[in-house]
């Protein structure tokens, strides 16, 4: 069963990211209309399925969560492609650039602190950087930073 999810909760209300508004409009997403993302299990953070192959159960929770699939408002389903750009959520530093199953991991250090004095960093992964996105290069919100990889 799909679940379309409209909007997120964020969970440090102060610091709102235009992410999702940045990838419909970089990638020109509302041709179409775009409505709401659709995740399938194994798709959102902590879950224990996956979403490919046989769909069975995952050694390790999904660290992540796979943005790929999306409703229009005519009510197709529609799907991110390789070459999707992708922008950066909030305004950080390139600390890590590094290999993944299908593409680059890019990992990324923010000013962005929670109450407990953790900061935040956000990981895209299956991504083919662009070049000039390199380990030290801070990038603002909303740039672009890398294409999907394979999917």
């Amino acid at each position: 069963m799909k679940v379309p999810v409209t909007k997120k909760n964020v969970t440090n209300k102060t610091m709102k990211s235009q992410f999702i508004e940045f990838l419909v409009r970089h990638n020109n997403l509302n041709r179409f209309g775009f409505d709401a993302w659709i995740f399938y299990p194994g798709m959102l953070f902590n879950d224990l399925s996956t979403w490919w192959g046989d769909r069975g159960v995952r050694l390790r929770a999904h660290e992540g969560l796979d943005f790929c699939f999306y409703r229009d408002t005519g009510g197709q389903d529609r799907s991110l492609r390789e070459k999707t750009m992708i922008p950066m959520m909030y305004e950080g530093e390139i600390v890590r650039i590094g290999d993944d199953f299908l593409g680059k991991s890019i990992f990324v250090s923010h000013n962005i602190y929670d109450a407990c004095g953790n900061r935040l960093h956000t990981i895209y992964g299956h991504m083919n950087p662009y070049s000039g996105v390199t380990i030290g290069k801070v990038v603002g919100e909303g740039e672009l930073i890398a294409t999907i990889a394979d999917t």
